[in-house]
């Protein structure tokens, strides 16, 4: 899964950004936004929820005000724009959720808000958590904000498995699920080597809405995460957090922990119905052949007349036939009766006699 160009081609539109609108505010206003990130644009909230631990490993992370051991979970909802999530069909395709980079690969996925009036508030909120950590760490990277199919858009990510000397003791190992791994890449790559584990810090849940209750309440079930598709209205829960970088800094982070499918009316309107008609419109193998099955022809259908000049070309090339024969028979009689002449002198000796014969009939 990667950023599909008919997102930049289609979504652009006004009734598709209007579509997007509407469906991202019908889900805050049926209480998905009561986590939302944009809620700590206001930086007096952020500092009467939250804290900020820092552990032994120097790793730190936004944690409960009331409960300084639980992490702090946010949330995102917006247009998937761009994602590396499983099942990964090989390995080129796993190792390539980290281009140019040679670490652990990650599951990833990018956030677009195509004009909604929450960008602005969770953009603000992001960097007052940054600023945040950036009190008990030095040397704190910039958010970067990167531009993804014609947006500004925010990436989340987490590490598909961990290092060794990186989990805390007592933590146990969970099990993939054979629909994030059905071809055993992630288990073949990374858990076959004894430096890597899977933990429960590692895993995310991917669900999506299938309906409302008698009530008005959601219905959520679990789903596949190939069931999330590039162009649909997602709503992701992360977990900021501070992980060093390779030259000796620090940069803020939010860690992916689940996904939930909010809507895909806009993505089947146009990116699905774009897709379809494409393939629809797609010239298939023989599409344009007439396939009749029609009896085998073996002698053309076109049919001479036959006429007197054929008749006489008929005669005469019968004529030329029987004199070329009657010459034949001449010339070869010619040779026989020759040869005959040749072998019917009687024989009076050996070689060397008949050379002398000769010789004294001659003298």
């Amino acid at each position: 899964m990667a950023t599909d160009s008919l997102v930049l081609d289609y979504y652009n539109d006004p009734p598709a950004k209007a579509g997007i609108h509407s469906a991202i505010t019908a889900f805050f206003d049926r209480g998905g936004g009561h986590c939302d990130l944009g809620r700590y644009s206001k930086e007096s909230l952020l500092l009467e929820e939250t804290v900020v631990v820092k552990d032994d490993r120097g790793v730190g992370y936004l944690a409960m005000k009331k409960d300084s051991t639980t992490e702090t979970i946010v949330s995102l909802t917006a247009v998937l724009v761009d994602a590396s999530l499983p099942p990964y069909r090989d390995t080129k395709s796993l190792f390539q959720t980290r281009r140019g980079k040679k670490d652990i690969p990650v599951n990833r996925v990018s956030l677009a808000w195509y004009g909604h009036s929450t960008y602005e508030a969770t953009r603000v909120g992001f960097e007052n958590i940054r600023t945040q950590f950036s009190l008990m760490y030095d040397g704190m990277d910039k958010i970067p904000v990167a531009v993804v199919a014609g947006q500004p858009a925010i990436t989340c990510e987490n590490r598909i498995v961990s290092k060794v000397e990186q989990v805390p003791d007592g933590v146990q190992d969970v099990d993939i699920g054979p629909g994030q791994d059905p071809n055993g890449i992630i288990k073949t790559n990374l858990l076959s080597s004894p430096n890597y584990r899977y933990v429960e810090d590692n895993s995310i849940t991917y669900a999506k809405i299938t309906g409302r209750t008698e009530t008005g309440d959601l219905t959520i079930e679990s789903c596949l995460p190939e069931e999330l598709k590039v162009g649909m209205i997602v709503c992701v829960q992360v977990a900021p957090c501070v992980v060093p970088t390779v030259k000796r800094g620090f940069k803020v982070i939010l860690k992916l922990r689940n996904v939930l499918a909010v809507s895909d009316d806009v993505y089947k309107a146009y990116v699905f119905k774009a897709r379809i008609s494409d393939y629809n419109n797609t010239p298939k193998p023989g599409g344009g052949l007439k396939r009749s099955a029609s009896l085998p022809q073996w002698v053309s259908n076109k049919k001479n007349p036959f006429t007197m000049a054929d008749v006489r070309m008929r005669d005469e090339r019968e004529e030329q036939n029987e004199g070329q024969n009657e010459s034949g028979e001449g010339a070869a009689g010619g040779i026989v009766e020759r040869f005959g002449r040749l072998n019917t002198r009687p024989s009076t000796g050996t070689m060397n006699g008949d050379r002398s014969e000769g010789a004294n009939s001659s003298s």
